[in-house]
């Protein structure tokens, strides 16, 4: 949400949110009002079939520049969403690589990965968890952090 709301300060981004939530669920930090959210209402229940579909019927319908998906089933849905309308897309993994050992899931973000433009994670040591064909569109780029003045003083 920092860089969402950080880009919405350029007036020449037009910047929309997908969120598998219903309306009722409103994101939990402040977004600029500028920042189009569009809900599909399908992250519960039997709706979670229709994910994939809706997700490629946004990003059709907006016809962004680029995509970006944060989280590993975003960014795996977002990938692969992207590749099949024909967009570009950046996946950040905010995740401790490792932690993923689950050979299905290990592997269905790897080909998921293998389709987007960039690979964003925090550290060096997370770079390098990838296979050397992901690691060559990977960067590093560390967490933004917001420290109130309170905690300095």
């Amino acid at each position: 949400m920092n860089l969402l709301n950080h880009w919405a300060e350029r007036k020449d981004l037009e910047l929309f949110l997908l969120v598998h939530e219903d309306k009722t669920q409103r994101p939990f930090y402040s977004l600029q009002s500028n920042i189009t959210l569009i809900y599909t209402g399908h992250w519960r229940g039997w709706k979670r079939l229709l994910l994939f579909f809706s997700t490629c019927y946004y990003i059709n319908k907006v016809k962004p520049d680029v995509t970006i998906g944060f989280i590993l089933w975003n960014n795996i849905l977002t990938a692969l969403a992207s590749r099949f309308v024909r967009i570009p897309s950046i996946v950040s993994d905010r995740n401790t690589l490792h932690v993923v050992q689950n050979f299905f899931v290990k592997n269905l973000r790897d080909f998921a990965y293998s389709f987007s433009a960039r690979i964003v994670v925090q550290t060096d040591r997370a770079k390098v968890m990838f296979s050397k064909s992901l690691q060559e569109k990977t960067y590093v780029i560390a967490n933004p952090v917001t420290v109130p003045s309170t905690v300095i003083n």
